[in-house]
């Protein structure tokens, strides 16, 4: 079944991301992230590219043709998104495909156009039964 983490009270949802996508790279994971926007899917893709300075975390859009290859991948359209490893929810949505990843992570900054509809989803995955863990961040 997958673990669902919360993590709330976070200044940005996207150096949140990079965070979590990073100690994934590390560990090997694959990692899905799901944006509102194509415009939020772009400005996660380029911070992953410069962060850190050094370095860079390749990353590429569904549609991509190297997607097998990328450790990351980014999209604002669900039937884009890869199934498998850690999904990133960055929209305020319940993904309709959510089980089919070994994790759910859910990034809730302040604003309350994204704390309400997190609250909403919090309930729902706990109403069906899911591990659902919740750290804040505080930052």
């Amino acid at each position: 079944m997958t673990s669902i983490t919360f993590y709330s009270h976070v200044t940005s949802r996207l150096n949140v991301a990079v965070k979590i996508c990073a100690k994934a790279m590390t560990n090997k994971i694959l990692v899905s992230v799901i944006t509102k926007t194509e415009n939020e899917a772009h400005n996660l893709s380029n911070l992953l590219w410069s962060t850190p300075a050094n370095s860079f975390m390749p990353n590429c859009f569904g549609n991509n043709p190297n997607l097998e290859k990328t450790p990351i991948m980014i999209d604002y359209d669900p039937q884009r998104i890869r199934k498998v490893g850690i999904l990133i929810n960055l929209t305020n949505e319940i993904p309709k495909f959510f089980s089919t990843f070994e994790r759910l992570v859910e990034i809730v900054d302040g604003r309350e156009e994204v704390c309400k509809p997190a609250r909403q989803r919090f309930i729902f995955y706990k109403n069906r039964g899911y591990s659902v863990d919740s750290h804040s961040l505080n930052q």
